[in-house]
């Protein structure tokens, strides 16, 4: 057990406070949930974690990424626009001399079947051997099986499920790779009577398939107050400091991210910006009285993961 914590890798995200939390990245030899509703982010986050993968692999040369395709989301030229855009504002990051060619290194397959993707479950092995896969990513599972189960199918949905997640479980183990998988949302909960609340969405697949994943990012609409954002503050990005310009209003409907299932982080939230180089998290910058002296930035939350940990 020992061991094998200690061959653990992690794959950067690219939101260096996400990394933070997660001890440094999307963890190996686990399966991690991206949920949330359309638009949100999900696949842009997908896009950044196949860059990443391609950037930090050690054998970069020839190491690839398996992409499982079911709803037509891939872009090669968000791929490559990201690359390329992380050249430019992150030089102290290993570089793409060949953007073209490292592109070539994504291996896309289409499956839009329940039974396609369990043919292709069982070659999976020999096509990460073949190809040197560092990443798997399946974006998504709830598409694959939402419109092929009614009501009466549910125990059948189910089984199907649980076999894929043991075989995918297999896989990020035998390998020692990070699996990506998106997930949709079904649902809302309760907003307790609060217009002003946000509706908490509540992940497809139901609770088998919830216990079946190590790590869950919930991606969905929040708004400032929800982070202690007041009206007298502008928006910034995190990542690069750029002032977006836009004063706050509490009718304003933000993204943003939660840990909410983690077995090394707690569960924690914060807001994101959807830009060129992908997802960027806030950070308020309060407005003074024109006295310079008055003026100071103030990160959301002030959220740094120490403080979420008691020394012994």
């Amino acid at each position: 057990m020992l061991e094998k914590a200690a061959e653990l890798k992690r794959l950067q995200t690219g939101v260096p406070l996400l990394d933070s939390f997660l001890q440094g990245g999307i963890p190996s030899n686990s399966i991690t949930e991206l949920v949330g509703a359309p638009g949100i982010g999900k696949t842009q986050l997908c896009h950044m974690l196949v860059a990443n993968a391609l950037r930090f692999s050690g054998d970069r040369e020839s190491s690839t990424v398996l992409y499982l395709d079911s709803e037509n989301a891939f872009s090669a030229q968000r791929i490559r626009e990201l690359m390329t855009y992380e050249n430019e504002i992150c030089p102290s990051n290993p570089p793409f001399p060949d953007v073209a060619a490292a592109i070539e290194r994504v291996k896309v397959r289409n499956v839009k079947s329940s039974s396609s993707f369990s043919e292709l479950l069982d070659t999976l092995d020999a096509a990460i051997i073949e190809s040197n896969v560092k990443l798997v990513i399946l974006d998504s599972v709830a598409a694959l099986v939402r419109h092929e189960f009614d009501s009466a199918s549910v125990f059948k949905r189910q089984n199907l499920l649980t076999l894929w997640a043991s075989r995918l479980k297999a896989i990020a183990e035998d390998f020692n790779i990070p699996v990506i998988v998106t997930n949709q949302v079904t649902s809302y909960g309760p907003n307790d009577g609060d217009p002003m609340s946000i509706k908490t969405p509540i992940a497809a697949l139901g609770t088998g398939w919830y216990h079946s994943v190590n790590t869950r990012l919930t991606l969905q609409m929040c708004r400032p107050g929800d982070f202690g954002i007041s009206p007298n503050s502008t928006l910034a990005y995190l990542r690069n400091s750029a002032p977006v310009g836009c004063p706050i209003s509490s009718e304003w409907l933000l993204r943003c991210m939660a840990i909410s299932k983690s077995p090394i982080s707690p569960v924690v939230s914060f807001p994101y910006f959807i830009v060129r180089s992908g997802l960027c998290l806030l950070r308020t910058l309060s407005i003074g009285n024109g006295d310079s002296t008055d003026e100071k930035e103030t990160f959301v939350y002030e959220m740094e993961p120490a403080n979420y940990w008691f020394n012994a």
